[in-house]
């Protein structure tokens, strides 16, 4: 299980499947301050060798390399950085399981917005999709595409 904690991605091991009462931190993590300082959403690409990280200070969707796929402690690198020109506080983020499309939960301004892009899990020609806007109420934070 990973968790974000502010510039820090966190992993924890869970001792039984799916109980949360027996997770203990693993000791390994990966620290994205230098692009993202508050960071809210993680999402893990299809096969765990990339993962993309929301948040409220960086104004943008980051996209990170791991050396060992789902392994956060394993090392990698910033691949991407991509301005979405929304609010200034992105508290969501998910991914639709063929990469293609990316849906941005933008806490500023209320609003899930869609983004896609021409090659799966690739954010370099990221582009938001017309007309594909949702409104919330306010408050919301975190969401699951299904």
């Amino acid at each position: 299980m990973i968790i974000a904690n502010h510039g820090i991605m966190g992993s924890l091991k869970v001792g039984i499947t799916f109980d949360l009462s027996t997770f203990t931190y693993s000791g390994n993590s990966y620290s994205v301050s230098a692009q993202e300082n508050n960071a809210r959403s993680i999402r893990f690409g299809d096969n765990g060798s990339k993962f993309f990280i929301t948040g409220v200070e960086g104004d943008g969707l980051d996209s990170y390399s791991l050396n060992t796929a789902y392994q956060i402690g394993s090392g990698g690198s910033h691949l991407a950085f991509h301005a979405l020109g929304a609010g200034t506080s992105l508290t969501g983020l998910d991914v639709q399981p063929d990469g293609l499309d990316f849906f941005i939960q933008d806490g500023t301004n209320t609003r899930i917005e869609t983004w896609n892009t021409l090659t799966a899990w690739d954010i370099s020609s990221l582009s938001e999709t017309t007309g594909k806007r949702g409104s919330l109420s306010g408050g919301e934070t975190g969401i699951k595409y299904s």
